[in-house]
């Protein structure tokens, strides 16, 4: 029995293992089913709707293609859609090709589904289809891996988020209370979301700024953040983005650190504030480049601003470099106001400073520029229009700035100290306050700008050296203020102003539109100074710019010799200038002001006095050939050409190259040269004389017209200054043409031996020829007229010719001048001589005619006479010494040979006739013959023939010069000579003594 029951209940036990297997197997299998269904089905809806409402409540709203189970890894949703499905809209929607779903094991134990964090697995972010049809491809995202943490009290907690964009690592993490309000942010409720067209225009943006950023590694970005969805204030963040390098359409950044942090107020006495920190070894753009570059800014929210942030800024830079300028150590910092919606701050302030600046017009050793913005008047009301452009935006503000530089250089131009400021009040732009003190001197200036007129107005004052800037300055205004030279800087005052083109203009013709309004009035003191070699003891003057036309209305220069008052008028629009002068300095100080050829006139001219001038000057700037003037000019003790004059008063006028005197008179002592007018040519190099009258020395006046003149007139002598009537064109050059025409009356006169008394006649000099006319002279007692011409053409001397009678002269005072020693000579001398032709340099060229009268004349002490005068004596007593009461003869001259074949004298006795020939040199070659008796009355004839052979023994053959003549017998031998014969004669006559010795021993007068 106990057998039994063993057996029994062995039985029962292996039928309760047996369906307990069964069971097991059977749960197991059927788990297996379920879970194979749940894989590869996916959760039936009675599990996904309570699942999906878990994750509603918790702020995450799902779609998904389906929700299943994984062996390994729980539930999986897949094809997973963040919120709700886009309706034609082109917001983003987040798409997640898996999303693990973990469960919370404590309700899970109470079989509940409570999500606990869902894991993301390879998400992206997509655009519904937009109606531009635009490729998201530049913002696309994906690689989405983070996991989401659900934790209590509706917070989330968002860990290792990782994703990329346009090959951009982006790494996230956070945590967010009140997160179910967050599926309010898409609908823009409780936020300032931005309408659906606003945030598309964003996007686009942004898509298109990110295809143009181009980076050489890819960056990578991590954000890490903490926040209440409810209040967007609340959050704070941090994001790092860093970069090796990057091509960005605003230039190229190398190893680049941007540090963003939210941050939200940890007590209520706390402003919600973002810090923003850039740092890059280099950024180069197309307007500047930089090294060691370091950017922080805070925006603050002021609860006291509606919708406005404060913002501070710092920049630093080790070495800036622009198209324009270059510096080191730039630092700036701003601290200002600022509205979202508009670009241009609140209010304000700034400050920048810069070390070793440097532009292409010169360097600032320091540089700082302040600014401070201000909110106008709660009354104040805009009136700006489109005439402002760019004004118009700042028209609400009031701005407040300052500038400061130190140790500037430009080239040569050097300054410890520049400091300016200015103000802008619309429409009002101010610059006070401009100073600096450089070159032993110092600058103030001042300006305003009203935009509504464009009106520019300034002021100024200085007494710097503006030498030292003139390497700041243009080509043109170095060469002007070049001219200038002095010991100590001039004293400036002024003030001016001009009109702005139309701000709307962007290419103005400058020249054309501002010079036109350009006005200027100032007024300049300057102590010893010169102007282009012109140097002056003092200047100073008021200056006045208007219409483009310079005033200087009283500008007084003074040198020690006298005082210069100067008014200048200038036209830059036809470039005509016009000087008043008033003077009584020399003017040889202006000659440097003149081109060359002008300068001669001052060459020939020198004052122990300075002339009193009052003069007017015009003519047109870089137009010489314009040039023109006219004055009134009195002087004292000066010389022309070397000659000295006592003083001297004439008009002046000089226009196209042509200087005229007017009513001039010149002075020496008693003696003065005056003339209605005298035309100076300097391009002929002449001056043309009209009604010129002189009482001065012909020596002085000849001097001065110039050294040709004087050696052509040299040999023509005025012991005492004649008067001389002038009109006519005088060279000042040897080269210039003569055609002047003189009338002088004076004496006494010289002109080589000849001496006369008194002298008229007139002076026709025209190019190479000179004609003198109506000759009149006192001639030894006698007279002299006639005329005589020369040539100068000739190279070598000049040709001549000339036709004088003189009538009764006495031959004793013109044989005075002609021949030195003893003179018995008398008588009075006519004739006429014409010379043909001859030359002044060839002594042998002379041609020409003439015929000798003398009366009662007296001529044995002329040797060529007296060599017959004891031989006549020795045949008549008394005939050798005896007066010739007539002598008459014509003569030719041909290659300067003088040559008679009638000169006839007659004595009482005797007719001698000379026929032969003398030279230029005095040498004689001639026949004498003696008639005797000739001209005896009733029987001279008769006695003429009886001693016929007698005459033939008195003709002669006389050789040597006129001074040493010789004398030889034509017909009979010596030793029978007439006169030997008649002395022997005479000694045997009763009553005479004869000679001692032969009557040729006795050598005749010499």
């Amino acid at each position: 029995m106990a057998s039994r029951f063993k057996s029994r209940g062995w039985r029962i036990c292996r039928k309760i293992v047996r369906g307990m297997r069964i069971s097991v197997l059977l749960l197991i299998l059927s788990l297996v089913a379920a879970g194979i269904y749940l894989n590869q089905v996916g959760l039936p809806d009675v599990l996904k709707a309570p699942l999906i409402g878990k994750l509603h409540d918790k702020g995450v709203d799902l779609q998904f293609s389906r929700l299943r189970l994984r062996w390994y890894r729980g539930i999986v949703a897949e094809n997973v859609v963040f919120g709700q499905v886009p309706q034609g809209t082109n917001d983003p929607q987040i798409f997640i090709r898996e999303v693990e779903v973990k469960l919370n094991h404590e309700a899970l134990k109470s079989f509940q589904l409570s999500p606990d964090s869902l894991i993301l697995h390879n998400g992206e972010v997509l655009w519904a289809e937009a109606e531009t049809n635009r490729n998201r491809q530049a913002l696309a995202v994906n690689k989405i891996e983070t996991r989401l943490r659900f934790l209590p009290n509706d917070q989330w907690e968002l860990e290792n988020f990782k994703a990329s964009v346009a090959g951009v690592q982006v790494n996230l993490s956070g945590s967010l209370t009140n997160a179910s309000a967050m599926r309010e942010w898409t609908k823009g409720q409780g936020t300032n979301m931005a309408s659906p067209k606003k945030l598309q225009d964003r996007l686009n943006r942004v898509e298109d700024t990110f295809e143009r950023i181009k980076f050489f590694t890819p960056p990578e970005i991590n954000l890490v953040f903490h926040g209440d969805a409810r209040n967007l204030e609340s959050f704070d963040a941090h994001l790092t983005v860093s970069a090796t390098g990057a091509q960005t359409p605003w230039g190229t950044l190398t190893n680049g650190l941007l540090v963003a942090r939210l941050l939200a107020p940890s007590t209520t006495n706390q402003q919600p504030h973002a810090d923003l920190q850039l740092h890059a070894d280099s950024a180069q753009t197309q307007w500047a480049s930089t090294k060691d570059f370091r950017l922080a800014l805070r925006l603050i929210s002021d609860e006291t601003l509606t919708n406005k942030v404060q913002c501070q800024l710092e920049l630093l830079a080790g070495e800036t470099i622009t198209p324009w300028a270059q510096a080191t150590n730039a630092h700036f910092t701003a601290q200002w106001a600022h509205s979202p919606t508009n670009p241009i701050p609140i209010n304000g302030n700034g400050t920048l400073t810069l070390a070793d600046a440097r532009t292409r017009w010169g360097t600032a050793g320091g540089f700082e520029l302040t600014g401070r913005l201000q909110e106008p008047p709660k009354n104040f009301t805009r009136t700006a229009n489109e005439q402002w452009a760019w004004w118009a935006s700042l028209e609400p503000y009031y701005i407040d700035w300052n500038c400061h530089l130190t140790n500037v250089h430009a080239q040569d131009f050097k300054v410890q100290e520049v400091a300016c400021g200015g103000t802008w009040r619309a429409p009002e732009l101010a610059i006070t306050n401009v100073y600096s003190e450089l070159y032993q001197g110092k600058v103030k200036a001042q300006a305003s700008l009203n935009v509504v007129s464009r009106e520019l107005n300034f002021s100024y004052s200085s007494d710097f050296d503006v030498q030292k800037v003139s390497p700041a300055l243009s080509e043109k205004s170095r060469h002007w203020i070049g001219q200038f030279s002095w010991q100590n800087p001039p004293a400036l005052q002024g003030s001016g102003g001009f009109v702005f083109p139309s701000w709307t203009n962007r290419q103005p013709d400058w020249r054309a539109e501002v010079l036109p309004t350009l006005c200027l009035e100032g007024e300049v003191k300057l102590g010893e100074a010169a102007y282009r070699g012109i140097q002056v003891s003092s200047a100073q003057s008021h200056i006045r710019y208007t219409n483009m036309i310079w005033d200087i209305p009283d500008l007084i220069a003074t040198r020690p010799e006298g005082k210069l008052n100067l008014a200048i008028r200038a036209n830059d629009r036809t470039k005509d200038y016009y000087f008043r002068i008033n003077s009584s300095i020399d003017p040889k100080v202006a000659q440097p002001l003149f081109e060359p050829q002008q300068q001669r006139i001052f060459d020939m001219i020198s004052t122990t006095q300075p002339p009193i001038v009052d003069a007017e000057i015009w003519g047109q700037w870089y137009d010489h050939e314009r040039i023109g003037f006219k004055a009134q000019v009195a002087c004292r003790d000066f010389s022309f050409r070397g000659e000295a004059a006592t003083s001297l008063r004439s008009g002046i006028e000089y226009t196209n190259h042509f200087l005229t005197l007017t009513n001039a008179r010149v002075e020496y002592g008693t003696q003065y040269m005056a003339a209605s007018s005298a035309l100076f040519n300097f391009d002929k190099r002449t001056v043309a004389i009209t009604n010129g009258f002189s009482t001065m020395e012909p020596a002085r006046v000849l001097t001065a017209v110039g050294p040709r003149i004087f050696k052509i007139m040299e040999p023509y002598h005025f012991l005492q200054p004649p008067m001389v009537r002038l009109n006519g064109i005088i060279p000042l050059g040897s080269e210039a043409p003569v055609d002047a025409h003189f009338e002088v009356e004076g004496g006494p006169f010289q002109w080589s031996k000849f001496n006369v008394a008194h002298i008229s006649g007139g002076v026709h000099w025209v190019g190479d020829h000179l004609n003198l006319s109506q000759i009149q002279a006192d001639f030894y007692k006698g007279t002299l007229t006639g005329s005589a011409e020369f040539d100068f053409a000739h190279r070598k001397g000049a040709d001549f010719g000339f036709d004088f009678i003189v009538t009764d002269s006495n031959l004793h005072l013109l044989m005075a001048d002609l021949y030195s020693g003893t003179n018995n000579l008398q008588g009075r001398l006519s004739g006429h001589l014409t010379v043909i032709s001859a030359n002044t340099a060839d002594w042998n060229s002379w041609f020409g005619k003439g015929q000798v009268d003398l009366h009662e004349g007296l001529i044995w002490e002329i040797p060529i006479f007296g060599i017959f005068s004891q031989a006549l004596n020795d045949l008549v007593p008394g005939l050798g010494k005896s007066p010739i009461s007539e002598a008459a003869g014509t003569f030719t001259i041909n290659n300067s040979i003088i040559r008679s074949d009638d000169l006839e004298m007659r004595a009482p006795v005797m007719r001698m006739l000379y026929k032969g020939t003398v030279d230029f040199d005095t040498r004689v070659n001639a026949t004498v013959e003696a008639q005797m008796f000739q001209d005896t009355w009733v029987v001279g004839p008769i006695l003429s023939k009886v001693l016929w052979p007698v005459t033939k023994a008195f003709e002669y053959k006389v050789t040597g010069t006129l001074a040493n003549p010789k004398r030889e017998p034509l017909y009979i031998p010596k030793v029978l000579s007439p006169f030997q014969w008649f002395r022997s004669l005479r000694q045997a006559l009763p009553g005479q003594s004869g000679a001692k010795g032969n009557a040729d021993d006795a050598k005749p007068p010499q």
